[in-house]
């Protein structure tokens, strides 16, 4: 927590201030942030992002200004206006959830290698202090669904199933990736009851969406900028028309939810498994930015508190280790930023494939041994 701290201050990459600066909009009295920064700032491509994010900081910003007194009328495009108080106070909250976080996983898994393995996590701290981004909000209600799920397999009351499900939908609030997720937490909350998971998941959803009932305008076009790379990785050229042209993620994700519900008995322990796995597929076949890596944190952990196996351990900690040098070959300053925090090696061209293709053949290796357990449970 102290090393978290003390790194609050430190640079943060583009991404922080234009986060901050859009909630500033709303501490101004924007309520309509989007219309403000998109048709009034006429400001392009700042706002990809579902609207919880910016009203909660937004309140938190205004706050802020009234505590500092500071106008945030002189806050301008130009850096050197930028409130001096950030970013220290306005990576605080991030840091906050986060462990918070931390210390529902000691409460579920009373296990000190797995907080450490969970507070130590360079996927959380390049997420949280380097790029400054809002990603631990889903991750941590993806956390929440999980600690609701296992309770929900220790007694009979539904309403864990309910805080569950209703977890992940805020979870969508923030950030659409939950949504991947929903629909195994959904079978296997469901017990295969194909109406049952309908329900769950019409619930998660309408729970992720509802916050946009006042910004029906800007859906389309926000929401669905970001989630639009599930289909960039395709069995066909992209400048090939639209004919025999399929998504990688898409099959695969398809594929996943078929085994799971056909193959895979109902338990807490393969309802983690199959998080992981849902999760991890995501980011063996989509392009991703470094802060969403903090994503698999949750799910990462319980796999290694439900399954004792030690390889799953060793895959955590090379996975970790690798992390570190992802950021390292990112062209939009998040190489720049990172040295700040720690010396860093340029890679470029065939060393950036080399670093992916090691990270991701160990998130392979990963689910077939993960699989492997989950069949071989079911065997004995």
């Amino acid at each position: 927590m102290i090393g978290y701290i003390y790194y609050a201050a430190y640079p943060k990459h583009a991404d922080f201030w234009t986060l901050n600066w859009v909630a500033k909009s709303f501490a101004m009295g924007n309520y309509d942030f989007y219309r403000d920064i998109i048709e009034v700032q006429k400001i392009s491509g700042w706002i990809i992002h579902p609207p919880d994010y910016y009203i909660i900081h937004g309140i938190y910003l205004r706050i802020l200004s009234l505590v500092f007194s500071y106008d945030l009328n002189n806050w301008s495009l130009d850096p050197s206006t930028n409130p001096w108080f950030l970013p220290f106070f306005g990576i605080l909250p991030e840091i906050i959830v986060f462990f918070v976080g931390g210390f529902l996983i000691y409460k579920i898994y009373p296990r000190k290698e797995l907080l450490i393995g969970y507070l130590a996590s360079p996927l959380a701290f390049i997420s949280i202090e380097v790029m400054g981004q809002s990603d631990i909000y889903p991750a941590f209600f993806t956390l929440l669904a999980l600690y609701f799920a296992r309770r929900s397999f220790e007694t009979t009351k539904s309403v864990w199933k309910i805080a569950s499900i209703v977890s992940i939908g805020i979870g969508m609030e923030f950030k659409l990736y939950p949504l991947l997720l929903l629909f195994p937490i959904s079978i296997f909350l469901s017990n295969k009851n194909f109406i049952q998971s309908l329900k769950y998941i019409f619930l998660g959803a309408f729970v992720g969406l509802a916050p946009w009932i006042g910004y029906l305008k800007w859906f389309k076009p926000l929401l669905l900028s970001e989630p639009s790379l599930l289909f960039n990785l395709q069995l066909a050229p992209v400048n090939l028309p639209p004919f025999h042209t399929i998504s990688i993620w898409l099959v695969g994700y398809f594929v996943l939810l078929w085994g799971i519900h056909k193959y895979v008995n109902i338990s807490f322990k393969n309802l983690v498994g199959s998080v992981f796995l849902s999760c991890s597929w995501f980011f063996m076949s989509v392009y991703t930015n470094p802060q969403w890596w903090i994503w698999l944190l949750p799910s990462s952990i319980f796999v290694l508190g439900e399954f004792r196996d030690q390889i799953f351990s060793y895959l955590y900690v090379a996975m970790s280790f690798l992390f570190i040098l992802y950021p390292m070959m990112w062209v939009n300053n998040v190489d720049i930023i990172l040295r700040n925090y720690i010396p860093i090696i340029p890679i470029t061209d065939n060393g950036s494939v080399l670093v992916v293709s090691v990270i991701i053949s160990i998130l392979l290796i990963w689910n077939l041994e993960l699989l492997n357990a989950m069949i071989q449970k079911e065997k004995q």
